[in-house]
């Protein structure tokens, strides 16, 4: 595999709401990263007990469960949107509610 660094973008090239994820990212290897990242968060999420992906660590806050799977709706919205833009769909792209979205997921129910 050959070494993926990336640069960031410029502030202007991305919504503000964006830039504290992409100030995370660490600098390198972008591939190394998404692989290693990968690798880490599998091991963390096997190490919880049973049960705790559904815990609420306080009223109103999303559960492990409910967190990773908005990750997941995020990874397919946004691989969604990449599809709009390149086939050249001329309508805007549809919004995206987290918070509505999360409650209809099942998620916390799951182990």
């Amino acid at each position: 595999m050959t070494a993926l660094t990336s640069q960031r973008p410029a502030p202007a090239e991305a919504p503000p709401y964006f830039s504290g994820y992409l100030a995370a990212v660490p600098d390198g290897d972008l591939l190394r990263t998404l692989d290693e990242s990968g690798t880490e968060l599998t091991a963390w999420l096997l190490r919880r007990a049973p049960g705790a992906l559904a815990e609420r660590p306080a009223p109103g806050k999303w559960t492990v469960g409910e967190t990773m799977q908005h990750v997941i709706d995020t990874e397919r919205v946004f691989t969604f949107r990449l599809l709009w833009i390149a086939r050249g769909a001329p309508d805007p792209l549809p919004g995206f509610d987290q918070d509505a979205w999360v409650p209809h997921s099942g998620a916390a129910g799951r182990t």
